[in-house]
């Protein structure tokens, strides 16, 4: 039998490239009903205008939170699809190019 590559916590750490990603097309889906409950309550607040969204996006290894979050803004809501959507592309800039980052 051969011996798998051991991988040790004392090994000399390793720098990942980084990389720049750019997300298009990017939705998120809201619990149903959650638009309309947001809206009564900003509408009353705000003197009669909708909610505006923004969204922040972190960028995670596995282990912890690496890079600088973006936030996004200008996020259209499409309702009857209850969902959130972004008409431009995001840009992630010093994103590890590490096998194991989620963008969430």
């Amino acid at each position: 039998l051969g011996v798998a590559q051991i991988i040790s916590s004392l090994a000399n750490p390793v720098l990942a490239p980084e990389l720049r990603v750019t997300m298009s097309g990017f939705c998120i889906s809201l619990p149903p009903h959650f638009h309309d409950t947001l809206s009564n309550v900003v509408t009353k607040i705000n003197n009669g205008h909708p909610p505006q969204y923004q969204v922040r996006l972190s960028i995670h290894n596995g282990r912890t939170f690496v890079g600088k979050a973006v936030v996004v803004e200008d996020i259209e809501y499409v309702s009857g699809a209850g969902m959130l959507e972004v008409n431009h592309d995001i840009k992630v800039d010093n994103l590890p190019g590490d096998q194991l980052v989620v963008v969430f």
